[in-house]
C-alpha cells in the first residue's frame, strides 16, 4: 500500500512539476519553457525540436498553418501519441485535413495529462495558394484546462502564416501566433513570431534552422538536419538554444500512402518525451 501510495504521489508530483511549466505558460508569458502547442505533441514536432515555421501537412496544424497548403493529396489524416518518460502524463491527437482545389481544411482534436489533470484543444485550419508556389494559412485554437474539483479555464488564439519556396532548393516560412491577442477566460495567451529556412543540399540532405521569438523571452536558433538514409527512411537530428534541448526522429514510409513517424526530446526541465505518429495520405 505504501509503495503504492508513494507511486500516485510520485506521479502528480512529476505531472504538477510539468503543469506548473505550461501554466506559467499560459498565466505568466515571461516563463515560457515547453513551446510544443497547448502541451500537445507530434512526431515531426518533437524530432524537428518544433521547427513550427518549417512542419508540413499535417504536423502543420500544430505550427505554422499555411505550411498545410503543400500537400498534394486529397486527404491527410494523422494520429499521435506522445508520453513523458516514466510518467502517466500522456498526449494523444488527432488530425484530418482535405484538400479542395488550391485551398485546404483542417482540423485538430487533441488531449494532454492524466486522470483529474488535462487540457483539451481543438483547432480548425485553412490554407490556400498565391501564385504558384507560395502559401498562406490561417488556424483557430481553443484549448480548455481542467484540475479535478477546482473547475477549468478557456483560452483561444490564432496563427497565420506563410510558406514560399524562393528556388527549388530553398523554402522560407514565416509564422505568427495570437497577433490579435484573443482571449475567451484566461488572458495573456503568448505571441511567437518565428522565420524558418529550409535548403536542399541535395535530394537526399536537408539543412534547417529556425529563429524564434516569444514575447518577453530571448531568441530561440534552432538548427536541424534531415538526411534520407533509403528511399524509405529519413533521420532527423536538431538542436535549440534557448532552452537547450536536442531531439531525434525517424520518418519511415510502410506503405505507399502511410507513413509512422518516431521522435524523441531531451529537455533540461521535463526530461525525455517519446512519440510515435501514424498517418495516412488519400488520393481520392
Amino acid at each position: 500500500m505504501k509503495f503504492y501510495q508513494y507511486s500516485q504521489m510520485r506521479i502528480l508530483s512529476l505531472f504538477l512539476k510539468y503543469l506548473h511549466i505550461w501554466w506559467s505558460t499560459i498565466i505568466s508569458p515571461t516563463f515560457i519553457v515547453a513551446q510544443v502547442t497547448s502541451g500537445l505533441q507530434h512526431a515531426s514536432q518533437v524530432y524537428t525540436s518544433d521547427n513550427s515555421a518549417l512542419m508540413t501537412g499535417s504536423s502543420s496544424l500544430f505550427a505554422n498553418p499555411a505550411a498545410s497548403g503543400q500537400q498534394e493529396e486529397k486527404w491527410d489524416f494523422s494520429l499521435s501519441a506522445s508520453r513523458i518518460y516514466n510518467t502517466d502524463i500522456l498526449s494523444l491527437s488527432a488530425i484530418a485535413s482535405v484538400r479542395l482545389n488550391n485551398q485546404r481544411i483542417g482540423m485538430l482534436i487533441g488531449q494532454y495529462g492524466i486522470k483529474g489533470y488535462y487540457m483539451s484543444q481543438f483547432s480548425l485550419l485553412y490554407s490556400r495558394s498565391i501564385g504558384s508556389k507560395s502559401f498562406i494559412g490561417i488556424q483557430s485554437n481553443i484549448s480548455q484546462f481542467r484540475i479535478k474539483d477546482l473547475g477549468y479555464k478557456l483560452g483561444s488564439d490564432i496563427s497565420i502564416g506563410l510558406w514560399h519556396p524562393i528556388s527549388h532548393r530553398t523554402i522560407i516560412s514565416a509564422y505568427l501566433r495570437n497577433p490579435l491577442k484573443l482571449e475567451i477566460i484566461t488572458p495573456n495567451t503568448y505571441k511567437k513570431m518565428a522565420l524558418g529556412i529550409l535548403f536542399k543540399i541535395s535530394d537526399r540532405l536537408h539543412l534547417f534552422t529556425e529563429i524564434d521569438k516569444i514575447q518577453d523571452q530571448e531568441i530561440s536558433l534552432k538548427p536541424g538536419i534531415r538526411f534520407e538514409a533509403i528511399s524509405m527512411m529519413q533521420l532527423f537530428v536538431s538542436f535549440k538554444s534557448a532552452p537547450a534541448e536536442t531531439s531525434f526522429g525517424v520518418h519511415i514510409i510502410i506503405r505507399e500512402k502511410m507513413h509512422t513517424d518516431i521522435g524523441m526530446n531531451v529537455h533540461p526541465i521535463l526530461g525525455t518525451t517519446l512519440t510515435f505518429s501514424l498517418g495516412y495520405l488519400l488520393n481520392q
